[in-house]
């Protein structure tokens, strides 16, 4: 089975990450920013699982705004 995880380098996805590869052997494929993590997502991988997890590195428009149009939520 394969399974999309949004979010997966910040610490609630980070942490998912870690149960579903210690629990199942899905193939994870990990769709995120890859700016606002808590932690790399290497540091969650464990070498023998790096095979069945795909990162995405992407920026989403959030509420209908290009992804060229970086937004502040400062």
């Amino acid at each position: 089975m394969r399974i999309l995880l949004t979010g997966g380098e910040g610490y609630l996805g980070s942490v998912l990450l870690r149960r579903l590869l210690a629990t199942t052997d899905w193939d994870l494929v990990v769709l995120d920013r890859c700016s606002w993590g808590t932690q790399p997502l290497a540091s969650v991988l464990i070498p023998a699982t790096t095979a069945r997890v795909s990162i995405v590195a992407v920026e989403l428009p959030l509420a209908g705004l290009p992804c060229a149009a970086p937004l502040s939520l400062v």
